[in-house]
């Protein structure tokens, strides 16, 4: 299922504080993720990860989820357990559409995400 366009495109403003940002973010998400068949057990991961820029429970992400985030499509394609790899055109629908550039497409942008710095 192609995953409609995003009513929350808008970027997240400078000005914006970070609870706003976060809300925006957070609203985005879960707009896409009720239009994907990405399993529902990977939710919560993706949710604190992209809105929150931190691991669920302070622990790394599942091996599949951090190749997903980081461009590495053999990995990903690897490690995924069935339900996420039938989702894969959704995971990369949700990244493109609802995530922030920043926060995902390789291991740079992936770390500086989480250690919350900015990049353009």
């Amino acid at each position: 299922m192609r995953i409609p366009g995003n009513p929350f495109r808008t970027p997240v403003h400078p000005s914006w504080g970070p609870q706003r940002a976060r809300g925006h973010r957070a609203c985005a998400l879960a707009h896409g993720l009720r239009f994907t068949v990405i399993p529902p057990h990977m939710h919560a991961a993706i949710t604190a990860y992209v809105v929150e820029r931190r691991l669920i429970d302070r622990r790394p992400p599942g091996r599949f989820l951090l190749a997903l985030l980081q461009n590495d499509l053999r990995a990903a394609v690897t490690l995924a357990e069935v339900d996420n790899h039938v989702a894969l055109p959704s995971w990369i629908g949700l990244l493109e559409e609802y995530a922030p550039a920043e926060c995902w497409g390789s291991v740079e942008k992936v770390t500086a995400w989480l250690e919350g710095v900015e990049t353009t």
